[in-house]
């Protein structure tokens, strides 16, 4: 082979590797990948955009996730966004976002998912919030975890900006991207999180198993309740170091309207110890059982007065006054019963 001709089949080659190597597409609303056309632009990460977009087979809103490989390794982006496909679409629960496919088209790679119009949940902690605010807002984030937690599944990175609160007030766990499916404790390879809601094992070492989870979510607890977060300094290695070391301060003393059980509940979820954490299926139980104690008790006394009252009245008024009466706290209008029988 001449000088001339290797020359040749090297720009050929040369060539042919740039087009490998060339940068994906522009993608922005007005765009096509697939069926789904983006219509707006949800917001944007360091490896990826998220745009609502319409599918245009079946004529609905979904959330479309475009990978962009320019703020990451190429490899790095496309694992985070196969490992959040795989472990949402092994869950099917009400409080976790639904992932319907990974959609390829030349060099573009998307997530297709469910569209939630909705809040994120920081944009909701401008002020520390009551009780009655947060308590169905931490009931179903439990719940979705205690769903993820029983198919083996740790999220790895609960925060207020992967929860998201529906206008009904449903809510939807967000961004399984660092998710790890094991029913064991899974082995990384580098710290990952953000920090202050990190885990104490998250921040020591590249081992974490569901509970780091549960951490995760008594920090978002704590921050809601009170407007701080437990553990938190000037620089993220400082805070990290605060989540390994410190014990922090019961909720309680920032905000002493707190029930003690739900100051026990809170600082229960925030031991260093995983396996001293209780179970998405604890924390739910012990939601529950605070609504009742604490909110659900005080919201029964205007019954309570009526039943007495009716009571007080049974030696001064009628048999058919009474039933009146108890029909009307129940509910019901005295012309639900003829009133000859009540005569």
């Amino acid at each position: 082979m001449s000088g001339q001709d290797l020359d040749a089949e090297l720009e050929s080659l040369v060539l042919e590797l740039a087009a490998d190597f060339e940068p994906a597409p522009e993608f922005g609303v007005g765009s096509q990948l697939g069926r789904y056309e983006a219509t707006g632009e949800i917001g944007r990460g360091a490896t990826s955009q998220i745009f609502s977009a319409i599918d245009r087979d079946l004529g609905r809103n979904v959330a479309l996730k475009v990978l962009n490989t320019e703020g990451a390794g190429e490899g790095d982006a496309l694992g985070s966004l196969l490992r959040e496909a795989r472990a949402a679409s092994a869950l099917s629960h009400p409080n976790i976002v639904t992932i319907f496919e990974v959609v390829r088209s030349g060099r573009l790679t998307a997530l297709a998912m469910e569209y939630v119009p909705g809040t994120p949940l920081r944009s909701m902690m401008r002020r520390p919030l009551d009780l009655r605010e947060c308590l169905p807002v931490w009931r179903q984030a439990a719940k979705a975890l205690e769903a993820a937690h029983a198919a083996g599944i740790a999220h790895r990175d609960m925060k207020p900006e992967n929860i998201l609160v529906r206008p009904d007030g449903l809510v939807k766990i967000l961004d399984f991207g660092m998710a790890h499916s094991s029913t064991h404790e899974a082995e990384w390879e580098e710290t990952s999180g953000t920090p202050r809601y990190m885990s104490p094992e998250q921040c020591r070492a590249p081992r974490v198993g569901v509970e780091t989870d549960i951490f995760s979510l008594g920090v978002v607890f704590y921050e809601m309740i009170t407007g701080r977060c437990p553990f938190e300094s000037d620089s993220a290695w400082d805070t990290m170091t605060s989540i390994v070391e410190d014990a922090p301060e019961p909720p309680s003393k920032w905000n002493p309207a707190i029930h003690r059980q739900l100051d026990a509940l809170i600082l229960s979820m925030l031991r260093k110890k995983a396996a001293d954490r209780p179970t998405a299926v604890q924390v739910t139980e012990s939601l529950e059982r605070l609504a009742y104690t604490a909110v659900g008790a005080p919201a029964l006394w205007p019954a309570v007065e009526t039943i007495l009252s009716c009571a007080a009245a049974w030696v001064s008024r009628p048999v058919h006054a009474i039933w009146r009466g108890l029909s009307v706290a129940g509910g019901r209008t005295s012309s639900a019963v003829p009133t000859p029988l009540l005569d």
